[in-house]
């Protein structure tokens, strides 16, 4: 395996825009919110908690939360 090292979870090293550093973020995406942990390995990530991964809205809702204003670049 890879040893990417430890994640980066302080939002200036991410970067992500938050006002206080917390475990996980709302995000508005259309007309829901959605709740992300988001951290750094080298690049930013946002993880999304979802009940059945094959079910999950990847497609739909990763481009929108990739180009979210709070991720800044």
């Amino acid at each position: 395996g890879v040893d990417m090292g430890p994640p980066r979870l302080v939002s200036t090293e991410i970067p992500f825009q938050a006002d206080d550093e917390a475990l996980s973020y709302p995000l508005d995406i259309d007309s829901q919110q959605v709740e992300i942990a988001a951290l750094s390995m080298g690049n930013p990530h946002a993880v999304l908690r979802v009940d059945d991964v094959s079910n999950a809205p990847v497609h739909e809702l990763g481009p929108k939360i990739e180009h979210h204003p709070r991720f800044p670049q």
